[in-house]
C-alpha cells in the first residue's frame, strides 16, 4: 500500500537526518524549526505551529531547547502577548553547515533517478500533497 511505502521512507531518511544533525545535537524537529526561520526574518511559534500543523507544546519543547542551547533569540513583541523567534548566529552557520550535508544526501538518494523522473517525482509528490 502507498502510506506503508510513504511511512516507511519517512521513517529512513529522518533516520538519516537525524544522524547528519546528530553532530550538533540537534533533530529532525530541530531542524524544521532553523527551516522556518531561515526563510523569515521573524516570526512566532504560532506561525511555526501553523505551517507544520504541530501541537504548540511539542514545538515550545524544541524552542526551549533550542534557546537554552543559545541557537535562537526570543524578544516579546509590541504587544508583549506573542514571542519573536529568530535563529542566532551560530545557528545560521550551524544550519549552513549541514544543509550542505543534506544536499549531497538528497543527491546520493536520487542518484538512481534521471532528471525526467526527478521532475516526475516532485511533480507527482506536490499533488499528493495537495490532496491531503
Amino acid at each position: 500500500m502507498f502510506y506503508q511505502k510513504i511511512a516507511y521512507a519517512d521513517r529512513k531518511i529522518i533516520q538519516k537526518i537525524n544522524s547528519i544533525s546528530s553532530e550538533y545535537n540537534l533533530n529532525f524537529s530541530d531542524l524544521r524549526v532553523f527551516s522556518y526561520l531561515s526563510k523569515t526574518k521573524d516570526c512566532n511559534i504560532s506561525s511555526i505551529c501553523a505551517y507544520y500543523d504541530l501541537d504548540r507544546a511539542l514545538l515550545s519543547r524544541t524552542i526551549n531547547k533550542l534557546k537554552q542551547m543559545k541557537l535562537i533569540h526570543i524578544s516579546k513583541n509590541e504587544d508583549k502577548r506573542e514571542k519573536i523567534i529568530s535563529l542566532s548566529t551560530k545557528a545560521k552557520e550551524i544550519y549552513f553547515d549541514i544543509n550542505i550535508k543534506l544536499q549531497a544526501f538528497d543527491e546520493t538518494l536520487l542518484s538512481p533517478l534521471n532528471s525526467d523522473e526527478k521532475y516526475m517525482l516532485f511533480n507527482l509528490l506536490d499533488k499528493i500533497n495537495k490532496n491531503l
